[in-house]
């Protein structure tokens, strides 16, 4: 993109249809990414929790993250699932992302394994050093690891780290969360979405915009204005 990224407002979480016979249905995928930048949304999530990235096959994950940047074509960013609970693996889908476009990578914390602080902390290094922008994900209701802010703070601070995606749905660790740190904040459950706007988070990587797309950014409309 020309412009500087956006990593504020309204990024819709896009869910991956599929046909009856268990196929991607990429032509459909295109027509919801399409309604969503019409309707004002400010940045595309491919490929993330809601677009079951977990049981995508490799070449369903290019088409689908290859289509968003395509209907986006410049106009809004485009953020690609690749974290994976192997390191390895997701280097390769950030590496991909990249090679496809994608403006950011969503990097969801190793889920499973639950690795130790320095365990983070070079996960999120070999992910950042490709270069892609990248927005971290916690999420302890899929990663079964809840981190200290503090630590999340400090793995925001790791350079091509651009932000995070706070999924706790618990609005004190939000505060506290922003209160270590001058990075954007931005929800990842609708029902925190206002309450983190008022203490200081940026915007909502949304699920509920899939179908509300214009409602889900005039609430945040609102609330800027």
């Amino acid at each position: 993109m020309t412009q500087p990224v956006r990593w504020s407002g309204i990024h819709t979480a896009l869910v991956t249809p599929f046909d009856d016979d268990g196929s991607i249905d990429v032509a459909t995928f295109e027509r919801l990414a399409a309604r969503q930048i019409d309707a004002g949304i400010h940045g595309l999530v491919a490929c993330g929790t809601t677009g079951e990235a977990s049981t995508l096959e490799a070449d369903e994950w290019k088409a689908i993250v290859a289509a968003a940047v395509r209907v986006a074509d410049g106009r809004v960013p485009v953020s690609a699932g690749v974290g994976t609970n192997n390191t390895r693996s997701t280097v390769h889908h950030v590496e991909v992302a990249a090679k496809l476009g994608a403006d950011c990578g969503l990097l969801v914390f190793p889920y499973y394994n639950k690795p130790n602080p320095a365990g983070l902390r070079a996960h999120v290094r070999e992910a950042a050093a490709v270069g892609l922008p990248l927005m971290l994900y916690h999420v302890p209701g899929r990663t079964a690891q809840r981190l200290d802010h503090a630590l999340v703070a400090e793995l925001m601070a790791i350079s091509g780290v651009v932000g995070v995606k706070e999924a706790t749905g618990d609005l004190r660790y939000g505060s506290d969360l922003m209160a270590c740190t001058d990075r954007p904040v931005l929800s990842g459950d609708d029902f925190t979405f206002l309450g983190l706007l008022a203490q200081g988070g940026v915007g909502c990587v949304s699920v509920l915009s899939n179908v509300a797309p214009a409602e889900t950014v005039a609430v945040y409309d609102a609330f800027v204005a």
